[in-house]
């Protein structure tokens, strides 16, 4: 990628803080993202084809490209560079650079879904004892037991990602209640149980070594007490893997499949573990209150349809917004088009519906001025 990186790409930098400013997009998608569209700079530059701004190519340079792309990596990583590329053009779209999206309407190979790989509960505790048995063997350091453990204990027992992991402050933990606030992605926060046995690793941890434990230092450190890269967590967990005889392909995040399947194994609710993995947004200081209720997919010309709607607005009356929104085949065509209804077919009943609702929206919540 190096002839890219020297090559001037408009308005990449612009997208690239919409999406982690404004979308609030992890760094690492922001990262692939990027990767994708100086790949795609790069093979136009190759071919020629490169004008120095960004118009709707035609299918053949795309078909060209992912041709090439399909010779040098893993078609799931086609998929990303092509996700990458569609999120692109929509944003120049919008902000009027360009007309048209080329890559909108791809059709590529399914991807072949596979399920999650986690440890059985012997494994994990295989995992989760051999940094005592490598100090034990002298193989590694006091330090390194007592840190890698702690690290293995919060991905599997907090079943934290591995950029929370790698984020978590001091201060970001409740030593009495023993949880912490983790801020997880698209910058959601929630409240995770830690366990019993991480809370113990970490006290074990800081007791035995003077770092820096104020509010804002990382709780995931090197020797030199400078927060642990993720790069280094994958590094270290293969260690451990090789020792226990244990397979390589586990990740940090298979952890988190591990902390989730002995969950719902031992009798766990799967909304509660749903929460706990963060896959929906989780918070104590925030009562949820019900903004409004919106009919969908409305058919007039059904007798139960106009029962249903009249059944919700007997029972939660003013919750009901007076909009409701037509079952359109418009509607249903545009998101498999990567498009929103206004861009699809901004004339359909559907798309007037939308821009009605909006408008009750803005109305009830006084956001005319905000």
């Amino acid at each position: 990628m190096a002839e890219s990186e020297t090559i001037k790409v408009p308005h990449l930098e612009a997208y690239l803080e919409h999406l982690e400013f404004q979308r609030r997009l992890s760094k690492n998608t922001v990262r692939n993202y990027r990767k994708a569209v100086l790949i795609f700079v790069e093979y136009l530059v190759s071919e020629g084809e490169w004008k120095g701004i960004f118009e709707s190519y035609d299918k053949r340079i795309i078909r060209s490209f992912l041709i090439e792309q399909q010779r040098r990596v893993s078609r799931r990583t086609i998929h990303n560079y092509v996700s990458g590329l569609r999120n692109f053009y929509t944003y120049l779209r919008r902000k009027g650079i360009t007309d048209l999206n080329p890559f909108a309407n791809l059709i590529l190979p399914k991807l072949e879904r596979k399920l999650p790989e986690f440890l059985t509960e012997q494994q994990m505790v295989d995992l989760l004892e051999a940094p005592a048995k490598m100090f034990q063997a002298e193989l590694i350091s006091k330090f390194e037991a007592y840190r890698d453990n702690l690290i293995m204990e919060l991905l599997y027992g907090g079943g934290l990602r591995i950029s929370e992991l790698c984020d978590l402050t001091h201060g970001s933990i409740d030593l009495t209640s023993g949880v912490a606030r983790v801020i997880g992605k698209g910058q959601k926060e929630r409240i995770c149980p830690l366990g019993g046995v991480a809370m113990a690793s970490l006290k074990a941890f800081v007791d035995a070594f003077d770092f820096d434990q104020s509010v804002e230092a990382p709780v995931v450190v090197n020797k030199k007490g400078q927060a642990m890269q993720a790069r280094q967590v994958q590094l270290m967990l293969k260690k451990y893997l090789k020792f226990a005889g244990l397979p390589l392909t586990i990740t940090p995040h298979k952890l988190r499949h591990s902390f989730a399947t002995h969950m719902l194994n031992s009798g766990a609710e799967l909304r509660a573990v749903q929460e706990m993995l963060g896959h929906t947004s989780l918070s104590t200081t925030q009562l949820l209150e019900l903004g409004g209720i919106l009919m969908t997919l409305f058919d007039r010309r059904v007798n139960l349809a106009h029962e249903v709607v009249g059944e919700v607005r007997k029972h939660f009356d003013e919750l009901v917004f007076r909009t409701v929104i037509p079952r359109s085949v418009r509607l249903s065509e545009a998101p498999s088009y990567g498009q929103s209804i206004f861009e699809y077919d901004g004339t359909c009943a559907g798309a007037y519906a939308y821009r009605y609702f909006v408008e009750e929206f803005i109305d009830r919540f006084d956001l005319k001025n905000g």
